[in-house]
């Protein structure tokens, strides 16, 4: 079967008659049947009975000049439709984005003020390191007897023992009443003689984020079985975790030291008052400064402990969902669901465009004005 370009490069052969038989044949069926080779082949036919012989070459010529203007057309309109493209795109990125950076979202202070964060905490002495000193002829009496008195006191404390365990708990609600979930565990804490020692909250429902929170809780030890109990009402409880921490032996350990220092200092009071050397009275009373900051430090410690041990700590995170992650939950409800927040988003999105182009629409009219001038000069040029 012949094609067009090898048809177009027969004419003038074919116009001569100087083809094959069978060339002429088939070049024959093909202007039959192409509507293009049928009339470039009348139009060198018109050319050839209004100015004679046709002179050589210039069929050829003429077709490749009109090939090669086809095919600079095809190029401008391709290059004219990408730049179409690039506008377009250019103008959606403009539009979409403008709406996105300037779409109403809360200023600093107010998402400072949004952001509630309460934090409690107790202040303790940290743990530096121990001054030191000479030893006063008393102190090193003291220092000596130190193991042996540790020693005993244990034994006699072993048997006295009470367990000392620290509970922590953590667990995730997801829910629905986010407001509604966040009150009744602060008042279901405070029923409990437990306080509330952290909470942060962010996200804005108003701009359609979800909202999330983490609370820290401190539930007497007595009562955290009755507040977990509680809470499994409060909402849709989806991970959960109780860690136990027995600290019996460090504790006992702190405070059979905190006995050993403070018998100390009772020696190191008395030998102060028989002091009558000058140079006696001031390493005793340097070993009692020592002394002093090993009581405050144990101490500090023991009350630290015995905050954990009576008070279990449970970290809360809740999650608000936008549609109830419960096995009644339908499958239509979850569908309805989220159609609901589809067209809530594209109104919010909408409302954001229509603020972003009046907002940008000085810019929009300055940059018309200068595309006008523009085209007003290129044209005078012309």
């Amino acid at each position: 079967m012949m094609n067009c370009e090898q048809a177009q490069a027969l004419l003038d052969q074919y116009m001569d008659g100087t083809l094959d038989e069978n060339t002429m044949r088939a070049l024959s069926a093909h202007l039959a049947e192409c509507e293009e080779c049928s009339r470039l082949y009348q139009m060198c036919q018109d050319l050839q009975s209004e100015e004679g012989e046709v002179p050589d070459g210039f069929s050829s010529s003429w077709r490749q000049a009109v090939r090669k203007e086809e095919k600079m057309e095809q190029k401008s309109q391709k290059k004219h439709s990408l730049r179409n493209i690039a506008l377009v795109a250019a103008a959606f990125v403009f539009v979409v984005g403008g709406t996105l950076i300037t779409r109403d979202r809360p200023s600093l202070q107010k998402r400072q003020a949004e952001n509630i964060n309460y934090a409690y905490t107790t202040s303790s002495s940290s743990d530096q390191g121990a001054v030191l000193m000479k030893r006063a002829a008393a102190g090193a009496v003291e220092e000596a007897s130190y193991d042996t008195a540790v020693n005993g006191m244990a034994d006699d404390q072993a048997d006295a023992q009470q367990q000392k365990l620290i509970r922590r708990v953590d667990f995730t609600v997801k829910t629905m009443e986010f407001d509604a979930v966040l009150e009744n565990l602060q008042s279901l804490t405070a029923s409990m003689a437990g306080r509330v020692e952290y909470v942060s909250q962010y996200g804005d429902r108003a701009t359609g984020a979800l909202r999330n929170a983490s609370l820290t809780l401190r539930i007497p030890a007595e009562k955290l079985d009755a507040f977990l109990e509680s809470a499994e009402s409060v909402g849709n409880i989806t991970s959960f975790t109780n860690q136990v921490e027995d600290v019996t032996n460090s504790y006992y350990d702190i405070q059979t030291r905190l006995n050993t220092q403070l018998t100390k200092m009772e020696r190191l009071q008395a030998l102060l008052a028989e002091a009558t050397e000058v140079s006696d009275l001031i390493e005793i009373e340097s070993s009692i400064a020592d002394t002093q900051y090993m009581i405050d430090s144990y101490q500090g410690r023991l009350k630290g402990l015995d905050d954990e041990v009576d008070y279990s700590t449970v970290s809360v995170y809740v999650q608000e969902t936008r549609v109830a992650e419960t096995k009644e939950a339908s499958f239509l409800e979850r569908i309805g669901a989220g159609i609901s927040d589809s067209l809530e988003i594209g109104v919010e999105f909408l409302s954001d465009l229509v603020v972003f182009l009046l907002s940008a629409l000085p810019w929009i009219a300055a940059v018309v004005v200068i595309v006008v001038i523009v085209k007003v000069i290129r044209k005078k040029k012309k």
